[in-house]
């Protein structure tokens, strides 16, 4: 997930994308944004690996989210809290 003002770097119309609606987003009881997914190639920098992911970005003030959609079908990831360090190992796929 990816807020909207991120969006128009891509180049491609708006209106491509399918209209998805997210809940969850924040903790507020009925919390729900609009936006719409878009496939977008991404180079993954520390791997050098190029991947289409699917991102959603929405019409609102919301965070860079990685979803689970293709990226953990390629990654194991590790969050190291004590040396603040994330760890991208591929699965091979």
């Amino acid at each position: 997930m990816a807020p909207r003002y991120a969006f128009p770097e891509l180049g491609i119309p708006w209106e491509r994308g399918k209209l998805q609606v997210i809940k969850g987003v924040s903790r507020k009881r009925g919390c729900e944004v609009s936006g719409r997914i878009h496939e977008v190639i991404a180079i993954i920098s520390a791997t050098d690996q190029w991947l289409t992911l699917p991102i959603c970005f929405v019409d609102a003030d919301a965070p860079f989210v990685v979803g689970r959609q293709v990226f953990f079908d390629f990654f194991r990831v590790c969050f190291d809290k004590a040396t603040l360090t994330t760890i991208l190992e591929t699965r091979g796929v």
